[in-house]
């Protein structure tokens, strides 16, 4: 009123016989003479917006954790499941296979029993049956590899990478420093997942000579980075999701854990996909 600010203004609520309301009142001095000009603005349609867009973010962040929960829930039974699959390979597929070729091996050196095309015939199928139990071995040790459970993280890495480059012939580098000697399950297999899904893209998409993998740990948390000389490609682009790369799979894993999944990638340029996860939750 005194002319001591060049306006003012400000928001209130009142209520009516249409229910609550909002206005704005404004207060702005005249120029030519003293006195102060008083306004009263409706608001209501706007506060009544912005209360709605409130309400509505606020419902869609529940609906956010509840689908990042339902996202770990759903990993952690996928892997569950796998390791029911690779037990069952493992422990009775292989076994009653294992048997079966013993009991071949007994009727081929039974003395004159069969002629000698079915002793041939014989020895074909048990050779047969060899390879089926080492692809059912190879099958059961990608669903769930078990050397996870048993000697950690940084060995079960290595194992694949071998046995990567044995069976695609593509060379892959592995470095490992300052990892954890014991790490929570959740954290070592999600790691693994997407050291194996990186390499698999690799092999099928990046067009690549060299691929370099590396382990880190430090006292933050644990990293890991799979780079390669590849073709590259554009990660933001539909085609990448479309194609089914994994990687919208890869981000949810580390996500879910508290860290991140970033993906560096230029065409003809290569890919370098790098995850971090916090130390914090593996309990060490």
């Amino acid at each position: 009123m005194e002319g001591s600010q060049p306006n003012f203004s400000v928001e209130y609520a009142c209520h009516s016989p249409e229910g609550k309301r909002w206005f704005q009142m404004r207060v702005t001095p005249l120029k030519a003479s003293k006195g102060v000009v008083v306004s009263h603005t409706d608001i209501s349609p706007r506060v009544k917006m912005g209360l709605e867009l409130e309400h509505q973010l606020l419902l869609l962040g529940h609906k956010q954790e509840e689908l990042e929960s339902l996202t770990g829930k759903l990993i952690e039974a996928q892997e569950q499941e796998r390791r029911r699959i690779a037990r069952e390979l493992h422990d009775d597929f292989n076994q009653r296979l294992a048997a079966l070729a013993v009991e071949l091996e007994t009727l081929e050196r039974t003395p004159d029993a069969f002629p000698e095309p079915v002793v041939q015939q014989l020895t074909a199928v048990r050779d047969h049956i060899g390879q089926l139990s080492d692809d059912l071995h190879d099958l059961a040790y990608r669903l769930h590899p078990s050397l996870l459970d048993h000697v950690g993280l940084e060995v079960a890495m290595r194992d694949h990478v071998a046995e990567f480059t044995k069976r695609t012939g593509l060379p892959v580098m592995f470095t490992a420093r300052e990892v954890p000697g014991t790490l929570s399950p959740e954290i070592a297999t999600n790691l693994f997942r997407v050291m194996q899904e990186s390499l698999q893209n690799v092999s099928k998409h990046a067009q690549a000579t060299e691929v370099l993998v590396r382990l880190r740990g430090s006292s933050r948390g644990i990293g890991l980075s799979v780079r390669d000389n590849g073709k590259g490609f554009d990660h933001e682009s539909k085609d990448a999701l479309v194609n089914g790369l994994g990687l919208v799979s890869m981000q949810e894993r580390a996500r879910g854990l508290g860290g991140f999944l970033r993906i560096h990638s230029l065409p003809r340029n290569g890919t370098k996909v790098c995850a971090w996860i916090p130390r914090d939750r593996d309990g060490a």
